[in-house]
């Protein structure tokens, strides 16, 4: 994980993944009883995110990107970029939660 990376960095430390993970939510960590934030750092991986996720898109399907009135962004992932500041006007977001998306499709059919 590129923040967990970032972090070792930052504090010279040894972190785990689940460490970054809480991190990544709460946008800080505890260290030594001091509250560090990585907000900044977490803004960064998930631009860095996002512009993967749209270059492999784009390179894939760009056509369809173009002229779509919307793209749906759901799964997992979603909570990842849902406050993302550089996502297309055409992006959108279904329901939450988000991972159980597919299962409600299913369910309403």
């Amino acid at each position: 994980m590129e923040l967990q990376t970032k972090i070792k960095k930052t504090l010279n430390a040894d972190i785990t993944e689940q460490m970054a993970k809480n991190t990544f939510k709460n946008g800080y960590l505890m260290h030594y009883g001091e509250k560090i934030d990585f907000s900044d750092e977490i803004e960064d991986v998930k631009a860095d995110y996002i512009d993967f996720i749209l270059d492999e898109m784009e390179s894939q399907r760009s056509d369809l990107l173009q002229i779509a009135s919307k793209i749906i962004i759901s799964g997992g992932g979603a909570y990842f970029v849902e406050n993302a500041k550089n996502l297309p006007k055409n992006f959108v977001f279904s329901k939450k939660p988000y991972e159980f998306s597919n299962v409600r499709g299913y369910y309403a059919s």
